[in-house]
């Protein structure tokens, strides 16, 4: 039987905080942005900029403020793994 491969709600997690910061920290150096910068764009302290960068528990509110104040869109690609049931002789 093939071992299903099944992430914790922590991999995906880090999953998608990295995936996220990656893009957000890519379009700041497009954009010559430090910190300071898009934390006043978006209209929320530094400490909170730097709760996101850090991997603290951020809402979608604040996610939705940074994209938005950095001109991008979140598009959200769901993949379900599929589990193999079948017996493998």
């Amino acid at each position: 039987m093939r071992k299903e491969t099944k992430l914790t709600s922590e991999e995906v997690y880090n999953e998608v905080h990295n995936q996220l910061t990656s893009l957000i920290r890519k379009r700041m150096e497009e954009l010559k942005w430090n910190k300071h910068k898009l934390s006043r764009e978006a209209g929320v302290s530094t400490t909170t900029i730097t709760r996101l960068f850090r991997g603290n528990n951020v809402s979608l509110e604040l996610i939705a403020k940074v994209a938005s104040v950095l001109g991008c869109k979140i598009t959200i690609n769901f993949e379900c793994i599929k589990e193999d049931t079948k017996l493998q002789k």
